[in-house]
């Protein structure tokens, strides 16, 4: 009777193995059709959503440039996620319109965080002076393209993808000094400023007077002037500065041409003198000082290089301007200056430390926390030679940059041309 059972389970047994086959067969094909194998390949995984949340100016008075620093954006966001450079991760951006006024700067930053923003970028410095204070409170790490100097000032969680406003005037008033042959050389030269009150303008005109004072036997300080938006005209301020040698035009929009244009007709022989703030306004201030020849000479100190440079991250930002626009679009764009120029470089700058916070931490712990943790030790080069253009953070350091270019217009050229094809001069961030 065991027998007999065994025999019969054993029966099943082959049976139950026999099944799958038998119910593969087609009733009018005698060929068996196998089961498909399990493979070991995981099913892929969708990207995690990584957001900046961008306060800009798109409608108010710096809109002509950020609206092209915007593009810029766009084009590297596109790049970074069609190319998987950050493997798991994908960008997306919500922006915030504050129309260049710091009282929509804190319901800026709520609004981009409330619409799911993992962290902050601007490239307003009045917008950065308004929510720095609260951003390092909620330990949101704030991404800056241009900033103000007390922003910096630690403890704070604002990273600046630019220089210190200072540090450009700091570098070129000593590379004037030494290197300028309009330069006096029987007397201190004078120079002197006009901006619009803010702090951008108020650091760049006390950087001016503060390495005037340090170097009172080469410079003179005749005056600084900050003035109200509602300013349209600037007849004292441009008499004050008749007798400069040198002079710092406002930064912002229709104000740093039109200075510039009444100072040239009063008859003005001062050289003027531009950070990448300026030089985003480029179009605008050629078209209203009537063209390249007017400011023949004008020095700017930049950090990253020009159009007409080469370099790894140059030569993307043209290839970029050339696949995603239009020829007159891109045109366009490069006429505007350093507003894609500079910002190209700089967010590539910032999209490269969200992607080495997303290899440290992985890509399902990118968010401000981490992105802090990683900029207080991150370097990144710029030229595979190790170049000038170079940014470094660290605890105490909050500026990216480390060296500057300096650049002068060119009314032969009708472009900026770089003085000295690979100098670097060091950032000073004291006079």
């Amino acid at each position: 009777m065991k027998d007999i059972h065994k025999i019969t389970i054993t029966l099943l047994a082959i049976l139950l193995i026999l099944l799958p086959l038998l119910v593969a067969c087609d009733d009018d094909d005698d060929t068996v059709t196998p089961t498909a194998e399990p493979t070991d390949e995981p099913t892929s995984m969708e990207p995690v959503k990584f957001t900046l949340g961008n306060i800009s100016d798109i409608t108010g008075p710096a809109a002509s440039a950020l609206t092209v620093v915007d593009f810029a954006l766009g084009d590297l966001m596109k790049y970074f996620n069609e190319n998987d450079l950050i493997p798991g991760l994908e960008l997306a951006v919500q922006t915030y319109d504050s129309q260049y006024d710091p009282g929509k700067a804190i319901p800026g930053y709520e609004w981009v965080l409330e619409r799911g923003a993992d962290v902050v970028v601007t490239g307003l410095p009045p917008i950065v002076a308004s929510i720095h204070p609260r951003a390092t409170d909620d330990e949101v790490a704030l991404l800056a393209i241009v900033v103000e100097d007390s922003s910096l000032e630690l403890p704070t969680w604002t990273f600046a993808f630019s220089a210190e406003p200072k540090s450009y005037i700091y570098t070129l008033m000593n590379w004037i000094q030494e290197n300028d042959p309009d330069f006096p050389t029987d007397r201190p030269a004078k120079i002197g400023g006009v901006g619009m009150v803010g702090p951008y303008a108020q650091s760049l005109q006390a950087a001016g007077e503060a390495f005037a004072d340090e170097h009172s036997d080469q410079w003179d300080w005749v005056g600084g002037h900050l003035l109200g938006w509602e300013t349209v005209t600037f007849g004292p301020e441009i008499e004050s500065l008749m007798d400069a040698d040198y002079v710092i035009p406002p930064s912002t929009g229709f104000f740093a041409g039109t200075l510039m244009k009444e100072y040239i007709s009063a008859g003005g022989q001062g050289k003027f003198l531009g950070t990448d703030a300026h030089n985003s306004y480029m179009s605008m201030i050629v078209e209203t000082v009537g063209g390249w020849d007017a400011i023949d000479g004008m020095l700017f100190c930049l950090p990253n290089r020009w159009y007409n440079e080469e370099s790894q991250v140059t030569d993307l930002m043209n290839e970029l301007l050339t696949n995603n626009h239009s020829a007159s679009e891109a045109a366009a764009y490069k006429a505007a200056g350093s507003a894609y120029q500079g910002a190209f470089h700089q967010w590539w700058a910032v999209l490269m430390l969200i992607k080495e916070t997303a290899a440290q931490h992985g890509p399902d712990n990118v968010n401000s926390q981490t992105i802090y943790d990683t900029a207080t030790s991150f370097a990144l080069e710029f030229e595979s030679d190790g170049g000038g253009q170079r940014v470094t953070f660290s605890e105490d350091k909050r500026a990216a940059w480390d060296f500057f270019g300096i650049y002068k217009a060119s009314g032969a050229d009708q472009d900026l041309m770089r003085i000295g094809a690979d100098d670097w001069w060091p950032a000073l961030v004291t006079p």
